[in-house]
């Protein structure tokens, strides 16, 4: 079963030998506990990693033939160091082949002598098995350079969906403020001198890799509404450059979560603040919209964090100069119905203000979407449409916008909205306003009389 072992895993000694010390039951240390004398077993050395001295729980081999445990010989290579720890050979590549013999050798040890790798103790069989123990060796291992951060970080985004029970450990292990560490600065890893270009370039790219899975274990954990309210003193407002560098330059699922994570960090006035003020971040939501037909996840969390970002009135210039309304009603036309609701909620905000109608103004098309608007989505993509239009047209005096709006049947849809919502006192107020208004600047108008009352 274990043949080859000794070829893969670098070590001297016989297929005897090594038989004989992965399945003898006399290799053992006896330990006095409690005035109990008890066997443990001893740990073969060819399940050793050469590096750490600890049973191995996934070997893998160099170039060299030798094999080592992958996490010790990853922290070998992160460290800037191009050689086989055993020969002091220089390397070829740093590939990592699995050692699947040995690994199995390993795993039938295991089973004979009940004893149990880190790795083993770190995840949980199941995510439902999740407990403080794993919790806490998973966060150790997140703050040691060059350990399999990558896996325990994805390991931690599975256990936080799989309940809130687990997203309460992980929290309660203080996971929060490490995971926003990691994400708004990487950890920064001394290189050898003599490092060529490429492996500088892979290792920025696996600080990404990195920065961008500790970002979606951080958006896992905070799905409950009882968490999001930790993440903003836990993780702090500090994180917004590094935020913002997702939603420009990160993969697509980066930029989701990006867009997620701003919406955990709107709690308070103070942060809505500093939120309208952090002009790149602002902007690359605005440009996730921009992005809507490629990255259609990212149209929800991005238009929902940039309503709570408008909300103070002194926030929204900068959301309009980054192109917020443009972008919004390019997404209304075949827009499902909770996408439209928070897509006429931004433009009902920027209507309040000069600036805002006057980038609704310069849209060639903004009337007839808005008309469109009136009775095509829900009640309340409804109340929304008749306050942008009612701010459109009743602060703007030109002849030509009343006609387009009648060319466009707005008087057959607002005597509809008349009947449908007749609960809406501020709704049915606006109305009966819109059609006097159109009455007065456009009553002698053919078009008028012309015009067809349909739906």
């Amino acid at each position: 079963m274990c043949a080859g072992v000794e070829e893969v895993g670098g070590g001297g000694g016989g297929g005897n030998q090594i038989n004989e010390m992965v399945w003898s039951t006399t290799t053992s240390k006896r330990m006095i506990a409690g005035g109990l004398s008890v066997n443990v077993p001893v740990v073969p050395t060819y399940f050793q990693c050469p590096i750490s001295l600890e049973l191995m729980s996934d070997p893998v081999t160099l170039s060299t033939g030798h094999t080592y445990d992958r996490s010790s010989i990853q922290l070998w290579f992160h460290a800037g160091k191009n050689t086989c720890p055993q020969t002091r050979q220089e390397v070829s590549t740093k590939d990592l082949i699995p050692n699947v013999t040995l690994k199995n050798c390993i795993r039938s040890w295991q089973l004979a002598t009940r004893v149990v790798a880190r790795n083993d103790l770190k995840f949980p069989s199941s995510p439902r098995l999740l407990n403080e123990q794993n919790v806490r060796l998973m966060l150790d291992d997140l703050t040691v350079v060059g350990s399999d951060r990558l896996e325990t970080l994805k390991a931690l985004r599975i256990m936080a969906k799989a309940s809130d029970r687990n997203r309460r450990l992980i929290v309660d292990g203080g996971a929060l403020p490490l995971l926003g560490s990691i994400i708004s600065r990487g950890y920064k890893v001394a290189r050898d001198p003599s490092s060529s270009e490429q492996d500088e370039e892979e290792e920025e790219e696996s600080s990404v890799l990195l920065r961008e899975e500790a970002l979606g274990a951080l958006v896992a954990i905070s799905r409950s509404e009882e968490i999001k309210r930790k993440v903003l003193p836990a993780v702090g407002l500090a994180n917004l450059p590094a935020l913002a560098w997702f939603l420009h330059h990160g993969r697509p699922n980066a930029k989701i979560h990006a867009a997620r994570m701003v919406e955990c960090l709107v709690a308070d006035d103070d942060s809505l603040v500093q939120l309208g003020a952090a002009q790149e971040l602002v902007q690359g939501l605005v440009g996730l919209l921009r992005q809507h037909e490629l990255i259609p996840k990212a149209v929800r969390p991005s238009l929902r964090s940039l309503y709570a970002i408008c909300l103070p009135r002194n926030n929204r210039s900068m959301a309009i100069e980054a192109g917020l309304v443009a972008q919004v009603l390019e997404l209304l036309p075949g827009a499902s119905k909770e996408i439209a609701e928070g897509a006429l909620a931004i433009l009902d905000l920027m209507s309040r203000c000069g600036e805002g109608r006057t980038a609704l103004y310069r849209h060639a098309l903004c009337i007839p979407i808005m008309v469109k608007s009136l009775v095509a989505y829900s009640s309340s993509g409804t109340e929304h449409s008749i306050k942008v239009l009612h701010s459109m047209l009743m602060n703007d005096v030109n002849p030509h916008r009343y006609k387009e709006a009648i060319t466009n049947g707005i008087i057959a849809k607002l005597l509809l909205v008349t009947q449908i919502h007749t609960n809406n006192l501020d709704t049915n107020s606006k109305t009966r306003e819109l059609l006097k208004a159109l009455q007065v600047h456009c009553g002698a108008d053919p078009c008028v009389r012309t015009i067809k009352y349909s739906r």
